[in-house]
């Protein structure tokens, strides 16, 4: 006899691949979902070897694997909130999501475009501006860095950059690569801009940094957040991570920010 789910259980899925360090990718984001007190779910996007220091490459798992990973899950539990992480190209996501939306209609999707690894390795080298606009279309929320929306929108300015993909969808356009004492992430959405403030730390600098903000991001809305609220608690969440060590490698600790419920 097949035992029945508590329906109210908040779920949340992490598509992204396996860091066998566990710094980044879907290892980071269970991790980070566990923190927020709500149950993640992985499936793995491509298998890395690395560590936190060196990378020497991905091997893609095929777009079907993908999706018969995800079939069973989808069949069985509830996802209102769905993060995708490193991913083989932009055909390959455009794909994905499209899947995602036909079985999930209302599901709403979160990408982190990793576009190179914090040891160098570079992933989606071909950027096609308008099919990015596109892609964004059907989703949430995209949590660019600095460089990566630079490279992403073929703009100079990451400001303008930014506002002009959140035509699309919500953009989180995060300052960890700014040379200012303050790291400044903005919200672009809706016409509107929102701004999440805190100090650099002198040691700050972690393996997986960007998927560990996402997954909070994901995980805070999965408890009923809005996207502005959820932004904030994940910048608190990612402050207490980057201060948690001296090193590459960050310890996730229980939520310290309110939460709703």
């Amino acid at each position: 006899m097949k035992k029945q789910i508590n329906k109210k259980q908040p779920f949340v899925l992490s598509i992204a691949g396996f860091d066998p360090c566990a710094g980044a990718g879907i290892l980071a984001d269970i991790k980070t979902f566990e923190q927020i007190q709500v149950y993640g779910l992985g499936v793995c996007s491509g298998i890395t070897f690395q560590n936190d220091n060196v990378f020497n490459g991905v091997n893609w798992t095929h777009l079907n694997d993908i999706c018969s990973q995800l079939q069973l899950l989808i069949k069985r539990y509830k996802f209102e909130y769905i993060k995708i992480g490193i991913i083989e190209d932009l055909q390959v996501l455009n794909q994905l999501i499209d899947f995602l939306l036909k079985e999930i209609p209302q599901v709403k999707i979160i990408w982190d475009p990793i576009l190179s690894a914090s040891t160098g390795y570079h992933f989606l080298e071909m950027m096609d501006s308008s099919f990015i606009y596109f892609i964004c279309q059907k989703i949430f929320l995209v949590t660019p860095n600095i460089p990566e929306i630079k490279k992403m929108m073929n703009m100079e300015n990451p400001f303008e950059a930014a506002e002009s993909l959140s035509k699309a969808c919500a953009v989180l356009l995060k300052g960890g690569h700014s040379d200012s004492d303050i790291c400044t992430d903005i919200l672009y959405m809706k016409g509107q801009t929102y701004t999440y403030e805190k100090e650099r730390l002198e040691q700050g600098e972690k393996h997986g940094s960007g998927c560990v903000l996402s997954a909070a991001i994901a995980a805070f809305l999965t408890l009923g957040n809005t996207l502005t609220e959820s932004c904030q608690m994940a910048k608190a969440y990612m402050q207490d991570y980057l201060a948690s060590s001296n090193n590459l490698l960050g310890h996730h600790n229980a939520v310290a920010v309110p939460i709703k419920v």
